[in-house]
């Protein structure tokens, strides 16, 4: 089997051990996602909360990213 196989099963077979683990990692960032924009619409967040929350949102971006690359790749 080759690397761009197994990569694809991970990604693509949620039934297989790895595909479910990567299957809950993305869905698990998508629940963190959607508290980290809820909680960014609250008024009077602390400068350091914003920057936290920035930097969350920015990470979940570029993993979802990544995962989309894989996905296509």
């Amino acid at each position: 089997m080759t690397e761009q196989n197994s990569i694809a099963q991970i990604v693509n077979d949620p039934f297989s051990r790895f595909g479910k683990i990567f299957m809950i990692f993305i869905q698990s960032l998508i629940i963190l996602s959607l508290i980290t924009f809820s909680l960014e619409t609250l008024p009077n967040l602390s400068t350091l909360t914003r920057q936290i929350l920035d930097l969350i949102e920015v990470a979940v971006v570029v993993i979802f990213s990544i995962e989309y690359l894989l996905r296509i790749a």
